[in-house]
């Protein structure tokens, strides 16, 4: 709910978009009332000074808001109506010629009917406008030209380069290969974790086995200590057995050490046996990967080649034969030399390929420079039109003006013919003094009879444009009927 102040704002902003030069003379209130009854507000008689002194009010604001919204849409109806003459806003409009010849005719009419002579003023804003038309279509021209300046020239450089879909398909090729690498890589690990699991496992129970039989080692232990505790023994055996556990001690001191080597040897000989095995593997999976690639195995097998040896490892097995899948020197060595040969083969044809594309591509680039021959023969034959149709509209402005000489003659004549109308004359006099006496009831409605006299503007040059019509019809009877007279 505004206050009075923020009511009287907006109706003051919302009325001069009707009527800008409006002076709000009096009171707020009594201009508010007279300006509604000027656009024949339907509803004016609800509203009084009362309800404008109070427009904040429950009582009062649904009503003054419901005007302020009728204000709006008469404003968009105006809108609708009466568009911008701004030529920037027509120049891609195909109305744009008879718009403002339509205005330009709107503007001198009254202007002519008045001093009876055409406003030179009238015709350079008509001049201005059509050079402002003309300078838009030149710039427009000079960015079309340079548009396809940039784009001629992209052209060039996607054409000069190598395709961005080669590019990356071929990332794509590269971006695979590493993938199925690392996807090998892991499985790689997943088998050595599984081996080492295995083995952790194994020491485990090694140790377990270990411990327990400690602890019998033990348990007898503590039996023989009892049966030596319960028995007599004279110093003699008592020398004798220590130095018969000395000897002992020394034996498995020992066999120990040699146990140990034994390990160290046997742990030596297992570490190079996995990284042998881990080559293999490396070389295994190398070779599947490379025959995939160049279609010897798997669904991608290349068709010109009659190889299919897909090779496995097993690392597991004690039979050194049966390593591998398949005899290395007796099957997979012949039959990468069969594979070698038969791309060399397609190695010659691929090259032969490539120089064949190229030759077409030397044929290509040769009717390339042929078209851009003939592009620029087009651009240089369009610039020619473009100055003969420059050449075409001097002289269609210059037959313009000469028919606006020939309507001014037509003009006069017409206003020779309008003093043959006396009585027309003095009927119209008793209708101005008429007019005279209601101008007062005139002045108040003239702000709401804005639009018919547009619609009345307009009938009235539609009916001068046929008088006009009549008076050339007329007049070439009569050219024709002195013709007639001058040839008899």
């Amino acid at each position: 709910m505004p206050t009075v102040k923020d009511f009287q704002t907006i109706f003051r902003f919302l009325y001069a978009q009707l009527d800008g030069r409006y002076v709000y003379k009096g009171k707020f209130e009594d201009d508010a009332l007279a300006i509604l009854r000027g656009i024949h507000y339907p509803y004016v008689g609800n509203i009084s000074k009362s309800h404008i002194y109070s427009a904040g009010s429950m009582a009062t604001w649904p009503g003054l808001l419901a005007m302020l919204l009728w204000l709006v849409e008469l404003i968009e109806c105006v809108g609708l109506m009466n568009p911008s003459r701004d030529s920037s806003e027509l120049k891609d409009s195909s109305q744009f010629v008879d718009r403002v010849f339509f205005d330009y005719l709107a503007m001198a009419y009254p202007v002519w009917l008045d001093s009876g002579e055409e406003p030179s003023d009238l015709e350079a804003i008509l001049a201005q406008q059509f050079e402002q038309k003309n300078a838009s279509l030149i710039q427009e021209s000079s960015d079309i030209e340079r548009r396809l300046a940039n784009a001629k020239a992209e052209l060039s450089a996607l054409q000069s380069n190598e395709s961005p879909l080669v590019q990356l398909e071929r990332e794509r090729v590269e971006l695979i290969t590493d993938k199925e690498k690392f996807e090998t890589y892991i499985q790689r690990l997943e088998s050595m974790q599984q081996r080492m699991a295995d083995h952790v496992g194994n020491q485990r129970q090694q140790q377990d086995a270990a411990q327990v039989e400690q602890m019998g080692l033990e348990r007898e232990r503590s039996e023989v200590q009892a049966i030596v505790d319960a028995q007599q023994i004279n110093p003699e055996d008592v020398d004798r057995m220590n130095s018969e556990r000395n000897q002992l001690h020394d034996t498995l001191r020992g066999v120990q050490d040699r146990v140990k080597d034994v390990v160290k040897v046997v742990w030596d000989r297992e570490m190079k046996l996995q990284r042998v095995l881990d080559d293999v593997e490396s070389l295994a999976q190398d070779y599947a990967s490379r025959a995939h690639k160049l279609g010897l195995v798997g669904s991608r097998k290349n068709e010109h080649i009659e190889i299919d040896i897909e090779l496995t490892i097993d690392t597991h097995t004690d039979d050194r034969h049966r390593i591998t899948s398949v005899d290395l020197r007796r099957d997979v060595r012949p039959a990468l030399t069969r594979a070698l040969d038969a791309f060399a083969s397609e190695l010659h044809a691929t090259q032969s390929a490539v120089l064949e594309a190229r030759e077409s591509m030397d044929q290509l680039t040769e009717s390339r420079i042929e078209l851009e021959e003939r592009v620029e023969d087009m651009d240089k034959a369009a610039r020619r039109h473009n100055q003969h149709y420059l050449d075409l509209r001097d002289s269609i402005v210059a037959e313009t003006r000469a028919a606006t000489k020939q309507i001014e003659q037509l003009e006069a004549d017409i206003t020779a013919m309008r003093r043959d109308i006396a009585q027309g004359e003095l009927q119209s006099k008793a209708a101005l003094a008429h007019a005279d006496a209601e101008w007062e009831s005139v002045q108040r409605g003239c702000r709401l009879r804005r639009a018919e006299i547009d619609e009345d503007v307009v009938s009235v040059l539609e009916d001068v444009v046929q008088m006009k019509t009549h008076a050339e019809a007329r007049l070439r009877e009569l050219l024709q009927l002195a013709t007639a007279d001058a040839s008899a």
